[in-house]
C-alpha cells in the first residue's frame, strides 16, 4: 500500500492514499493512521483522490482512525473519494458521520476556517 504523509504549510497534515485498500493493506494502513495520531498535531485530510477500491477492512482502518481522531478532538476530513470508492463510503453510511468533500484543497480549507 502507497501512502504518503505531507504536512501542507497551513498545519494540515495530508495523507494521500495508494490505489486499493483491502484485506491485505487494510492493517497496514490502520497502523499507520493511528500511528500518525499519536506522533502529530492538528487536522488532518485523507485524500484518497487516487483510491479506486476499498472493502469492509479498508472501511474499518478509516472508521477506527475517526474514532481516535474525535477521542482526541482532532478535526479531521476526508478528500477526493470517486466512483466505487465513494460507493462503498455511502453504502456503509459512512459519508453520513465523516465529512467527505471533493479536493485536498475545498479539505484544508473546511479545517482551517472557522
Amino acid at each position: 500500500m502507497e501512502m504518503e504523509t505531507i504536512k501542507d504549510p497551513s498545519g494540515v497534515t495530508v495523507v494521500v492514499f495508494g490505489r486499493l485498500i483491502d484485506d491485505a493493506t487494510a492493517h497496514f494502513v490502520e497502523d499507520e493512521l493511528l500511528t500518525l495520531l499519536d506522533i502529530s498535531t492538528g487536522p488532518v485530510v485523507l485524500d484518497m483522490g487516487r483510491l479506486e477500491y476499498t472493502n469492509s477492512a479498508g472501511l474499518r482502518a478509516v472508521l477506527r482512525f475517526s474514532t481516535r481522531a474525535r477521542q482526541q478532538g482532532r478535526k479531521f476530513c476526508m478528500a477526493g473519494l470517486s466512483g466505487f470508492a465513494l460507493d462503498i463510503f455511502q453504502t456503509s453510511g459512512l459519508d453520513r458521520i465523516m465529512m467527505i468533500v471533493p479536493d485536498r484543497d475545498q479539505a484544508i480549507k473546511a479545517l482551517t476556517i472557522g
